[in-house]
């Protein structure tokens, strides 16, 4: 909540870094269907749990901005090719074109392409599923006396009988 209560200033770094009054930024975030607060905490919470959190920013026929309109994570779909680096969103719900970069505010975690984040989602998944199988490795080897079994193997076609005990041997010893 509290990172949805700074004030969003749009200042002129070429007079001094002095805060623009009337600006259309802050109309445009008046004028969304949801408050600035709401969209601004939607958009963290979605950018930490999943990775990414989207403004699709609607403009006018003169390619002004009109409105911020929040997108779910899951309505976004990030299409990049890294080789080319052509990188768009597809927004069903918002338009059947391709979504060019310049027209989404795209806020990002834990990317490992410079692009698409990854959120606590993901990585909790990630150990839990580790956490999971070596849960299963553990209750396999306790639930066998803690004995290992398996089946050992040479390269050679026939061990003499001396060979075979000193490998017998070695792995009762190991294990």
């Amino acid at each position: 909540n509290n990172i949805t209560q700074l004030p969003i200033r749009v200042r002129n770094i070429n007079d001094g870094n002095k805060v623009i009054e009337n600006h259309y930024v802050n109309d445009l975030l008046a004028s969304s269907m949801i408050t600035k607060f709401i969209m601004i905490k939607q958009v963290v919470t979605d950018m930490l749990l999943y990775g990414n959190g989207f403004i699709y920013i609607k403009r006018k026929n003169s390619g002004m901005p009109s409105e911020l309109i929040y997108c779910p994570n899951k309505d976004v779909t990030i299409q990049y090719n890294k080789e080319s680096r052509i990188l768009y969103y597809i927004i069903p719900n918002i338009t059947k074109s391709k979504i060019e970069p310049c027209d989404i505010i795209h806020i990002y975690k834990n990317s490992e392409n410079g692009v698409e984040g990854k959120g606590v989602k993901i990585y909790a998944h990630d150990a839990l599923s580790l956490a999971s199988s070596a849960n299963n490795a553990a209750k396999e080897y306790f639930g066998s006396g803690c004995h290992v079994s398996g089946i050992l193997s040479t390269d050679s076609p026939r061990l003499n009988k001396q060979a075979r005990e000193n490998i017998k041997q070695a792995w009762n010893e190991s294990h």
